[in-house]
């Protein structure tokens, strides 16, 4: 819908591409968007096929029609609607870019193209983690990251976007600085060591359908090095499963779910240090 956007995946020739409509047109919480290249190598039979085991037999047709509404919406007015968003987005860039201890992502030279609406803070030079910093905004600023992670933190800037929701985030990152700023002749963080290394994937024991049936019990982190897994287990960030169920849960495992949730990460499948 403009030019200063990345060009499309589907103009680079891929298949598939599905699109986060509610994330960036405007439409209802949980739609989305999956659309197909002209010159698909995928069969309609397997994509329908795929589609049947995730998608309900009785569509919500509300969220259809949010969809329409915004495709809508985006044909008619979207290369003015850009406008505004892009030049917010670069107004924030480049006043967050002169706070001391923060920086935003550039477009590397391996890469031909950026997105210009999303705005990733790196937090190399504070002492605070993604997760620290993304709690404190929400709780006074109240600002909302699109993904907070060990050493930066992502924002999305949308049609929704307006010059008071720039202005929080700008002061809500000035208040960052000041409150986690890095002492003289301190260090900062050990990114290193902050970062956990992901495990090695773990070893299949039974089938995952087997597991599925099996009679479970929760025992914590500590005591479920050994035992087969239950359910699948997924860190967030990266939100990619590191066991799946059928597979015994190594200490390699544990220890990277235990340091991800001390840094403030979240672990999908688990309650707290509990896992089936």
């Amino acid at each position: 819908f403009h030019e200063k956007l990345p060009t499309a995946a589907l103009e680079l020739n891929a298949d598939v591409v599905v699109q986060s409509t509610h994330k960036t047109l405007g439409s209802l919480t949980q739609s989305a968007m999956m659309h197909l290249g002209k010159q698909c190598s995928l069969q309609d039979a397997d994509i329908h096929s795929a589609l049947s085991l995730v998608q309900s037999t009785s569509p919500s047709y509300l969220l259809l029609s949010s969809l329409d509404a915004a495709r809508a919406y985006a044909a008619k007015e979207g290369p003015a609607i850009y406008d505004t968003v892009v030049g917010l987005a670069q107004d924030a860039r480049r006043r967050i870019n002169a706070i001391d201890g923060l920086s935003i992502l550039e477009k590397p030279e391996s890469m031909s193209e950026i997105d210009p609406t999303r705005l990733t803070v790196c937090l190399g030079e504070l002492t605070a983690s993604g997760f620290d910093v993304d709690e404190f905004l929400c709780e006074k600023h109240g600002v909302y990251a699109e993904l907070p992670s060990f050493r930066h933190i992502t924002f999305i800037l949308s049609i929704g976007t307006s010059e008071e929701d720039v202005e929080r985030l700008v002061r809500g990152f000035e208040s960052v600085a000041s409150q986690f700023r890095r002492p003289e002749g301190d260090q900062g963080l050990n990114v290193s060591a902050l970062v956990p290394q992901t495990p090695a994937f773990g070893e299949p024991v039974i089938s995952a359908r087997d597991a599925f049936f099996k009679m479970k019990e929760q025992v914590a982190l500590d005591e479920a090095v050994g035992r087969i897994c239950a359910s699948p287990v997924c860190p967030y960030p990266p939100g990619i499963p590191v066991l799946l169920p059928g597979e015994r849960i190594s200490a390699e495992c544990v220890d990277y779910l235990k340091m991800v949730l001390d840094i403030g990460g979240s672990v999908t499948g688990a309650q707290g240090d509990i896992i089936s």
